[in-house]
């Protein structure tokens, strides 16, 4: 194992000791985290860089020579100007929700497939505004008529005087959401064993544990994802629905004491011992170097 080099432009630098990121590698490490917005919100950004570009005379991308003639969108794109405006707002602003309801739904089928609940799993969310945009619902149950049926939420006369609340969720509490329910604070746990015990390995070596770029990120994620008991995700899982029946119980109100939570597992509260630390195989050179210090 060696320490990570650092990685520097090439014009800031002759030595040629040091490694140079390629063109392909800066573009694969710079990425943006666009604005979550709903449909109604998303057109009116798509056309405003549509505005600009026409504003400042500017052609969408210069490069481009042999398609269309002119400047601004419609004239430089003339079949494709719109999906071309869209797709530079998405990666340089904001995001439309309804592409987290195409995903939701892909990957909702992809768990559930060949499942007995392949045909009846619901979706659960929390409060966020751009979810229960009009525009975003309105696209669910256009595009996806029965995941969209199946969607908890507010119906009939429950929070029908409120109109915030009305056909909706009221909000997303810890006790309501098994992730938030500590899973997230077990994996964020592995997650920072992890990088610690494989941060010596080579930049380049896949077993590394890294967030530096959303393709590392990723696979970290997913290796610390499998490492995590199946009892812990059942047991929130459970207490979800133990959460809904309470609350339920006592008439829609605040239940003092259940939703009591600390952001780490505490044994009191749930009523199981701690879980001891298991590691990665691809950690498997960091836990020994870490012992041969002891």
């Amino acid at each position: 194992m060696s320490k990570r080099p650092y990685y520097i432009r090439k014009s800031a630098s002759n030595d040629p000791h040091i490694p140079v990121l390629s063109e392909e590698q800066v573009r694969g490490a710079i990425h943006v985290d666009p604005v979550l917005v709903g449909p109604g919100s998303f057109e009116k950004e798509v056309q405003a860089e549509i505005d600009r570009v026409d504003g400042n005379a500017k052609m969408p991308d210069r490069r481009k020579k042999g398609v269309g003639e002119g400047t601004g969108y419609k004239k430089f794109y003339p079949k494709t100007w719109h999906e071309e405006a869209t797709k530079w707002v998405e990666t340089h602003s904001h995001v439309c929700c309804t592409r987290m309801v195409d995903w939701m739904v892909t990957e909702g089928r992809k768990a559930f497939k060949g499942t007995t609940a392949e045909h009846t799993w619901a979706s659960c969310g929390d409060g966020l505004a751009q979810w229960w945009d009009k525009g975003t619902q309105d696209y669910f149950e256009k595009m996806y008529p029965k995941e969209f049926k199946r969607q908890i939420r507010a119906l009939g006369d429950v929070n029908a005087k409120f109109a915030w609340y009305r056909g909706r969720l009221v909000g997303n509490s810890p006790e309501f959401m098994p992730l938030d329910s500590n899973l997230f604070a077990d994996l964020e746990r592995l997650l920072i064993i992890h990088r610690a015990l494989t941060y010596e390995y080579d930049a380049g070596d896949e077993r590394r544990f890294s967030l530096g770029t959303p393709k590392q990120c990723e696979s970290a994620v997913e290796r610390c994802w499998t490492m995590l008991p199946d009892h812990r995700i059942v047991r929130d899982c459970d207490r979800w629905a133990e959460a809904y029946q309470i609350v339920n119980d006592h008439d829609g109100k605040v239940v003092r004491g259940w939703g009591r939570v600390t952001g780490r597992r505490s044994g009191k509260d749930r009523g199981e011992p701690a879980v001891p630390t298991a590691f990665h195989s691809d950690a498997a050179d960091g836990v020994k170097a870490l012992m041969d210090l002891a």
